[in-house]
């Protein structure tokens, strides 16, 4: 269907003014979308920049400040930027128990077991306090009093969500949490 206009010139002229007009107005409209469109980029790219321009310094002042949220905590971070070279170290030499250290891979072995749909976070684990030694295969207990989380203990005998020992693990360093996922 085309623009139906009147023989009088005059309104010609003004269907004629108004199709333009629609055109401008569509081609001020696509402008304007582009340049927002490379605006965002460039902010994007600006924030990225900016990002990787932290200085060691800044980036140590955000992770102390966070870390200075959490009454009591002990964090040592050693981190090393394989592209820059860059290295930050925060107590990076501190000494802890590799039991602590090793949670995280737990955690990210879970994490696939997840992902792969093999195991489920709510699915009920029987939470048993029985492990044989990797070393020499004799039979141990853990002692709550040694652990840093021994709510977990009273637990003991009952089908526990795997979230459950997850979350105990890596936020109370739980050792019975953790024996239990990795058994």
């Amino acid at each position: 269907m085309g623009l139906r206009t009147s023989s009088r010139p005059g309104r010609r002229a003004a269907a004629a003014a108004v199709l333009l007009l629609g055109v401008s107005v569509a081609q001020i409209a696509q402008a304007q979308s582009a340049r927002a469109q490379v605006a965002q980029a460039q902010l994007a790219q600006a924030q990225v920049a900016h990002t990787k321009r932290m200085s060691g310094d800044s980036v140590r002042a955000l992770l102390e400040a966070r870390i200075a949220q959490v009454p009591g905590a002990q964090v040592a971070i050693a981190v090393r930027d394989l592209s820059s070279g860059q290295r930050l170290s925060m107590r990076g030499d501190s000494v802890y128990h590799a039991a602590s250290t090793m949670k995280v891979p737990v955690l990210f072995a879970l994490y696939r077991e997840f992902q792969a749909k093999r195991l489920r976070p709510t699915q009920l684990f029987p939470l048993v306090n029985a492990f044989q030694s990797i070393v020499d295969g004799s039979p141990y207990t853990l002692n709550a009093s040694d652990d840093s989380d021994s709510t977990v203990y009273a637990l003991v005998g009952q089908n526990v969500p795997l979230r459950e020992l997850a979350t105990r693990m890596i936020t109370h360093s739980s050792n019975l949490a953790t024996n239990a996922l990795i058994t």
